[in-house]
């Protein structure tokens, strides 16, 4: 179980329609109010409809906040959750709703690899829900165990420092190109087939063409080292309000879209003359950059093709009109 699963759960169960950002911020409220944490200015605490994306997206990467988790562990928090709940959650929880909420949320339990006595805690609690108390006890007794799970995930201080200080290990890339790649991949397959003799329709076709051939392993790499900043960000930035590694891709973005714009005979001219910007961009405003040995040439270079992959760059080939 983990939280992504008993936020769902608690949403299926609902009298009325909350967005999903509604619903965690009011979750992980039921820890921060108690225990003052709040956000910048003093307002009650929130965190973004991007950033509960993540959180229930990619339950196996730690999103939630590490003043939140540490919160959770206090006694005069892990008593107020419950009266918390009381107040503002279980009363949107409809009672024709209840049993299969305890029903999806006692499967979750059993599914879990727990401490059995702990197993059996969170069971025998699921007996006492014949009133509004009983079910703000069991929900918050559930959310400090879920809670508990997703600290597991952080990595301490000393273990992010070292991780920020490595090179990153190379992705291994699949021989053929995924759905994933599919939009950079066909924007690539253009401009080798403006420029061949013999048409280039696919990743097949390329096999008779070495310098082609060649070309495109080496975009590839480019991209899956890009890959691999942006999946370590979202481990060890999980925490952070701003990814750095959106700031990197900006960064990027902000420095090519010029030189992307100019007019060029070729899609490849075009696609040369972007890697080589791209490469000689002053990368300040993202963080990677000073705390990180991640950013090198090959991953600025795989930014462009993600900037296709997004939609941020139309492709390398100038369409012909008529």
């Amino acid at each position: 179980m983990n939280f992504s699963d008993y936020s769902r759960a608690i949403q299926h169960s609902l009298t009325s329609y909350m967005t999903d950002e509604e619903l965690v911020n009011l979750l992980l409220c039921s820890v921060a109010d108690p225990a003052g944490i709040t956000a910048k200015g003093g307002e009650q605490y929130h965190i973004s409809k991007a950033t509960v994306s993540k959180l229930l997206n990619f339950p196996d990467v730690h999103f939630i906040n590490d003043n939140i988790l540490d919160a959770i562990n206090k006694p005069k928090v892990r008593k107020l959750m419950a009266p918390y709940f009381e107040d503002y959650l279980v009363p949107l929880i409809g009672t024709d709703k209840r049993g299969n909420l305890r029903d999806e949320l006692l499967d979750l339990i059993k599914q879990e690899n727990f401490d059995k006595k702990l197993q059996q805690e969170l069971i025998d609690l699921s007996q006492d829900t014949n009133d509004d108390s009983g079910w703000s006890i069991w929900l918050a007794r559930i959310l400090q165990v879920v809670m508990a799970i997703e600290s597991k995930k952080k990595l301490s201080k000393e273990e992010i420092l070292k991780k920020k200080r490595r090179h990153l290990k190379q992705e291994s890339i699949p021989v053929h190109s995924t759905p994933q790649e599919i939009k950079y991949v066909n924007a690539l397959l253009e401009v080798y087939n403006e420029k061949s003799e013999n048409p280039i329709r696919n990743e097949e076709d390329l096999a008779g063409n070495k310098q082609f051939s060649d070309h495109f392993k080496r975009q590839r790499i480019d991209f899956y080292n890009a890959e691999c900043v942006n999946r370590t960000c979202r481990e060890l930035y999980a925490s952070e309000e701003e990814n750095p590694f959106d700031v990197f891709v900006q960064d990027i973005y902000d420095g090519v879209i010029d030189t992307y714009e100019k007019e060029y005979s070729f899609g490849m001219e075009r696609l040369t003359s972007v890697l080589e910007k791209a490469t000689l961009i002053n990368v300040t405003r993202s963080i990677l950059t000073d705390e990180t040995k991640w950013i090198g040439p090959s991953e600025e270079k795989g930014i462009c093709h993600m900037l296709i992959n997004d939609s941020w760059l139309a492709g390398w080939v100038r369409k012909k009109n008529g």
